[in-house]
């Protein structure tokens, strides 16, 4: 009797507390690390290239290398929408607003560039910057956790390269 009555008691509590768990939220993966770091690197990324780009519209000589910043803020501009289109609200939180990076740095010192520097020290600058958000975006689209934003960095990945491209053409004939 004692057994009959610890069974029945056991299947009181596991019915009850189905429908309790199954309400609990499961932990997703839309802000794992992995996430957080690839929107808060794509979005500083994204700030260097227009801000360095724009400083060259105002201060280079060179009308192919001015087109070309032209080509980057317009193009960042559509990676800049589609990746706030693709983030939830909650994953907003880690989108990048700073260049304190290496990288960063580089750019403030693109600001203070001689004229006869500025067009060579973009073009490095870009050009690495560039290499590494194409590798950045791949990964992602390969090996991200978080469905909506793997299809972004695949989506993407093809303006990025056609960049890449363009820039690889500008040094070729630099140097």
């Amino acid at each position: 009797m004692f057994y009959r009555l610890v069974a029945a008691f056991l299947i009181m509590m596991v019915l009850a507390a189905g429908p309790a768990s199954a309400e609990r939220p499961v932990p997703d993966m839309l802000n794992s690390p992995i996430t957080q770091s690839f929107i808060t690197e794509v979005s500083v990324t994204g700030i260097l290239l227009v801000d360095t780009s724009q400083v060259v519209l105002d201060r280079s000589l060179n009308g192919n290398v001015k087109s070309f910043a032209a080509k980057v803020i317009e193009a960042q501009a559509k990676i800049d929408a589609a990746l706030k289109a693709a983030l939830t609200q909650d994953q907003k939180q880690y989108l990048g607003t700073s260049l304190k990076t290496r990288r960063g740095m580089g750019a403030a010192s693109l600001m203070r560039a001689k004229p006869e520097m500025l067009d060579k020290s973009y073009l490095r600058l870009q050009a690495d910057t560039l290499e590494d958000e194409i590798l950045s975006y791949r990964r992602y689209a390969k090996q991200g956790d978080d469905d909506k934003l793997k299809a972004f960095a695949a989506e993407m990945l093809p303006v990025l390269e056609e960049l890449g491209a363009s820039i690889e053409g500008m040094n070729a004939v630099r140097k």
